[in-house]
């Protein structure tokens, strides 16, 4: 387990999850809110499946 900690922080801190939100907004600019929030979620099962 304490070595799943230290996988989960160095990927973390490699992908910048902060960065890419304007990136995220840019794309889905003038997009309903629903097509928004089922990007979001795939992007987030894509990225945890991931790690």
């Amino acid at each position: 387990m304490d070595q799943f900690s230290f996988v989960f922080t160095i990927f973390f801190m490699l992908l910048g999850p902060l960065k890419l939100i304007p990136f995220f907004a840019g794309v889905t600019q003038g997009s309903d809110s629903r097509f928004k929030r089922a990007v979001a979620i795939r992007g987030a099962v894509i990225a945890l499946a991931g790690c």
